[in-house]
């Protein structure tokens, strides 16, 4: 795999860098690590066509660069909805500034060994996941789709709707077998939404990240709040 640290100081990029090192070691994986001081530099790195599986991204970079910026270029502009970004910074005030870029972990330094086991962790679980998927059964005909290219479930009266990024199956399946899928959170009874395409929510709806709003219902509001401020 390959990851990439970027933060404008150069002997924290350092020690990160020896950690990650270390924690390859030690779970015998392989990591080839780069290490950026300026924020455009990783951009045009990546626009070359570099592909990073992972980015600890500073949020407080020099040169008037800011980290949340980069992570919503990264996924509006070049449209990269895949590379998993794991911010970094001294303060907790950023949470809802981050999430339009829908970062895997927030650290607050200084980084400790247990933090960032616990970012590899959580992405090494989200790659295992990455073929995951449902048959849908329309007709004579079974369609495999990948969990991870599906935005969200739809039921209408008995038929459920499978809305990718570039189709939409409708199809007849319980209700109860794509709920509890892992990465998705049912926030009504009619929608059922992968959580990695939420760009935005509020008290009663979810943005998704191809425009679409969805209606959060009142009895899962709580519910809905809870799930996202712990991601």
């Amino acid at each position: 795999m390959k990851v990439a640290i970027c933060d404008d100081n150069k002997k924290f990029c350092e020690e990160l860098f020896k950690m990650i090192e270390e924690y390859k070691k030690r779970n015998h994986i392989s990591i080839e690590t780069d290490i950026f001081l300026f924020g455009k530099d990783l951009i045009d790195n990546i626009e070359s066509g570099e592909y990073y599986n992972l980015i600890f991204m500073d949020i407080e970079l020099g040169n008037l660069e800011h980290g949340s910026d980069l992570g919503n270029y990264l996924r509006e502009t070049i449209d990269n909805q895949t590379t998993c970004i794991a911010y970094i910074s001294s303060y907790k005030k950023y949470a809802m500034e981050l999430f339009k870029s829908r970062p895997l972990d927030f650290i607050e330094k200084p980084i400790t060994k247990e933090k960032l086991e616990r970012v590899f962790n959580a992405y090494f679980k989200i790659s295992n996941s990455e073929n995951a998927f449902i048959k849908v059964k329309i007709g004579f005909q079974t369609n495999i789709i990948l969990c991870k290219d599906i935005l969200y479930f739809e039921r209408k009266y008995r038929k459920i709707y499978v809305v990718t990024r570039s189709e939409k199956y409708g199809c007849y399946m319980k209700f109860d077998e794509i709920k509890n899928l892992d990465g998705f959170i049912e926030i009504h009874k009619s929608f059922v939404v992968n959580v990695n395409y939420i760009k935005a929510y509020s008290y009663d709806t979810i943005t998704l990240t191809d425009n679409t709003v969805l209606t959060i219902s009142q009895s899962k509001r709580a519910y809905v709040k809870k799930y996202m401020e712990e991601i």
